[in-house]
């Protein structure tokens, strides 16, 4: 058995190449082209085998099935299996032949499809697998799914299994034959995507979705409605015995619609059906499937194609009819469903479901970042006449704006060029703040009109660079100014665009002082990105430069050095981000009056990294500080909340849970005053307030406010957010101390999806979810397959935290724990 996927595919490149000699020269080449001996055993082996099949690896699966039955279809009908009596042949598959069948009793009547092994391929593999077949399809109850009817051993002894006969069209052929619109071939889709969704919950993966096994039905009022067949090489994730191995019958797949990981033989997931489903999505919009594949191709050229080309977007190979409503959220959704790799696809099939489903219904779609001019399109299409007015409006504000400060600019310079350039770009920059404050979520004063203002940014800074072309100073500061408001709307992409500009005019110019501010602006978006190296690396250099060029006792520096700290923290420098936290809080207290604002966060982080290193007890007298101050400087202080809510959670650490669950609910109450009941932020303190209920032990509690939090997450963020996959773990917790342990799992995996989808390299968030995991496959007696997760946790925070953490060590205990038992 071949188990390591590249040697699997240097092996299968080997057999395509040696197919394509004779095989008398088959030995001679393989002498010249191998050194390892074991290698050009395997391959030799390989076509040896090949041969006495007849070309068995290189013939379909569908087509070995069929041969492998000895007796004709004469000889089929009218036989008996089991209460089923055979009527026809309707179709083969990889593992056997379908048959129509009829109850042979006089109990009722019924018909159903009729599967049966081949002799030839009754192998007790194949057995093994044909009874996991049968225990998929009971364990599976859905509308969109054909149900199992019946199941057992022929007299002869041939495994069985009945189940719904499906009078369909195939999907493909249906939208076609009925020339069904673009909408309506999306609903189907969605309506497979659900299918599909369902056998995941369950833990099965389908793996090898296609037009043939996904029929299409109408009912008695002309609807249609489709129906899933054929999992008879899914994967049950729940196996303890399949652990992704290779085999031979990993050809057990159509090529055309198989994922990467398929064809070059990585472990199949749930993202595997999440990329059939991708290409069956391509297909029904573009008339065609994403790569030529005919049924003889060549393994090397399935892989090249499959593994190494990019498809064209549907819009630009679907008949023209067609084509112009794919342009946008369609190209996106298909382009998201085929990512090569499985980490930047949809999460879930759930999760390509419900963004179909908000394509459908004309709101924004999750796998296109919040671009002004995506959200202002999808906004204008649902209200055109407003959007238009207001528009113009706009329009006419921007330009005149961009024509002010560059008029205004072109008389400094003529004055004083040197000395004024700068001045007249920071009253310009502080202008245009002020003038989107109003905007600006995070202002506590106001509430802007949000679509307004991501138009006029966008436009604004259009017209940047192009009217300030030749002004680079004046054009990188207001870039910068621009670039801050815009990761305030949560336009992370769009902003870094613009920091990086300006960066670059900056750094050209040698402007050491504004690149520091730059440098400083663009690590905090980063960290929104979710680029946490690039965020080290930016905040350090950002640093630096400001240590070189500010005062030693500049509020900015002080602001640097609290950021750089919060990175130390994040990565794994506990002693050095608390020096140089209290650096910058010494500093801060020489240059701003007690209830600043730069000052009250520097403590309020301090507060918080005693928290993160488990030493709750002197982060207590920090919050009650930075709390005192900024009721003095002012009651309803946006600082506030956030530290009430670190400060609740160094309480629970105590045990002192009243107090905590106090300082929640007074967040909390600030919180939805300031920003709303469904903001993000009520979102992650109701979560906190969670862990309150859950350690008092009353888990209905703690299950209410989890689910809360989880609606505002996942209305907010959509379906593949981080914080969603923080929330059900605690669910999977809950679940798993109520004794519902395959609810648990569920839930788990769940998380542990969306984690790995959200930080391929690992994160706390991936090793806590790990941690459970192991806690519940603990609890349902599995420890061998637990095992694992806790190494890999373990392993993920001593590279971050070091040996001596908590979290570590709860890690170690655990793996001690499974081990000794």
């Amino acid at each position: 058995m071949i188990t390591d996927p590249d040697r699997w595919r240097t092996v299968r490149r080997l057999l395509g190449e040696a197919r394509e000699l004779a095989p008398a020269e088959r030995a001679a080449w393989l002498d010249r082209a191998l050194d390892d001996p074991d290698l050009r055993a395997e391959v030799a082996a390989l076509l040896a085998a090949d041969d006495d099949a007849g070309g068995f690896l290189a013939t379909p699966a569908a087509d070995r099935a069929a041969d492998l039955f000895e007796d004709t279809d004469d000889a089929f009908l009218g036989r008996r299996v089991g209460p089923w009596r055979i009527e026809e042949r309707i179709g083969e598959g990889g593992m056997g032949v379908v048959f129509r069948a009829a109850r042979a009793d006089a109990d009722f009547e019924q018909e159903a499809a009729l599967k049966l092994v081949g002799r030839g391929l009754a192998s007790r593999a194949l057995l093994d697998r044909f009874r996991q077949e049968r225990r998929i399809l009971a364990r599976l109850e859905h509308p969109g799914i054909a149900r199992l009817l019946d199941g057992g051993l022929s007299e002869d002894g041939q495994p069985y299994f009945a189940m719904e006969l499906v009078r369909g069209v195939p999907l493909t052929a249906y939208a076609d034959e009925r020339d069904l619109g673009v909408r309506q071939r999306v609903r189907l889709l969605r309506d497979v995507a659900e299918a599909v969704a369902v056998a995941h919950q369950n833990l099965v993966v389908h793996r090898d979705l296609k037009p043939s096994n996904v029929l299409v039905v109408e009912d008695a009022d002309g609807r249609p409605g489709v129906k899933l067949l054929d999992f008879g090489i899914a994967k049950l994730l729940s196996d303890d015995d399949d652990d992704g191995t290779l085999t031979a019958t990993t050809a057990l797949m159509t090529p055309a619609y198989a994922a990467p990981e398929q064809v070059t033989g990585a472990p199949v997931t749930t993202a595997t059906d999440v990329y059939a489903l991708g290409v069956l999505l391509y297909e029904l919009l573009a008339g065609r499937r994403p790569h030529d594949l005919g049924p003889g191709a060549a393994p090397t050229a399935v892989e090249r194609a499959v593994c190494e080309t990019e498809p064209p977007a549907p819009s630009a190979v679907a008949p023209p009819a067609r084509a112009r409503a794919l342009r946008g959220d369609l190209d996106t959704i298909v382009g998201k469903a085929l990512a090569k790799e499985p980490a930047r696809r949809y999460v879930s099939a759930s999760a390509l479901a419900e963004d179909l489903g908000r394509h459908l219904d004309g709101v924004p779609v999750a796998a296109r970042r919040p671009t002004v001019a995506y959200r202002v399109g999808s906004f204008v299409r649902r209200h055109p006449v407003g959007v238009g007015l207001t528009a113009l409006a706009v329009v006419s504000l921007v330009v005149g704006l961009a024509g002010t400060a560059w008029q205004a600019h072109v008389a400094a310079v003529e004055r004083d060029h040197a000395r004024t350039e700068a001045e007249r770009a920071e009253q310009t920059a502080g202008f245009l703040r002020d003038l989107f404050a109003a905007s600006d979520p995070l202002n506590p004063e106001t509430e802007g009109d949000t679509l307004r203002a991501r138009t006029l940014l966008l436009r604004g800074a259009a017209r940047l660079r192009s009217e300030l072309a030749d002004q680079p100073g004046v054009r990188a500061s207001l870039q910068r100014e621009v670039a801050v408001s815009l990761r305030n709307l949560g336009l992370y992409a769009a902003s870094d665009s613009l920091l990086r500009e300006a960066i670059a005019l900056q750094r050209e110019a040698g402007d050491r002082a504004a690149l520091a501010t730059s440098l400083y602006e663009r690590s905090l978006t980063l960290d929104r990105l979710g680029d946490y190296d690039g965020t080290t690396e930016t905040a350090a250099e950002a640093l630096a430069l400001r240590r070189a060029v500010l005062a030693p006792d500049d509020p900015d520096l002080g602001r640097a050095m609290d950021w750089m700290a919060t990175v130390h923290e994040w990565n794994g420098l506990p002693d050095s981000a608390l020096a140089l936290e209290r650096e910058a809080i010494a500093l801060l207290e020489r240059a701003v009056p007690p209830g600043d604002d730069r000052l009250l966060q520097a403590r309020h982080n301090l507060g918080w990294m005693l928290v993160h290193q488990g030493r709750p007890a002197e982060a207590v007298p920090v919050f009650e500080r930075t709390v005192a101050e900024a009721r003095a400087a002012d009651p309803d202080h946006p600082e506030i909340p956030a530290t009430l809510t670190e400060w609740a959670i160094a309480l629970r650490q105590l045990d002192r849970l009243d107090e905590a669950e106090a300082l929640y609910d007074e967040a909390l109450g600030a919180q939805r005053a300031r920003l709303g009941a469904d903001h993000a932020t009520v979102g992650l303190t109701l979560s906190n307030k969670a862990r309150v209920s859950l350690e008092r032990g009353d888990l209905d509690r703690a299950e209410a406010t989890y689910r809360d939090a989880l609606r505002i997450f996942r209305a907010r963020f959509g379906p593949e957010a981080y914080t969603n996959g923080v929330v059900l773990t605690h669910l999977a917790s809950i679940a798993r101390q109520r004794g519902q342990l395959a609810e648990a799992e569920r839930l788990v995996l769940e998380a542990l999806a969306i984690h790995v989808a959200a930080f391929p390299d690992g994160s706390d968030y991936t090793a806590s979810t790990q941690i459970e995991l192991a806690r519940v496959l603990q609890a349902r007696g599995r420890v061998e397959a637990a095992t694992p997760h806790v190494r890999a946790a373990l392993a993920t925070r001593e590279a971050q935290y070091g040996p001596d953490h908590r979290t570590t060590a709860e890690a170690r205990e655990l793996l001690a724990d499974l081990t000794d038992g």
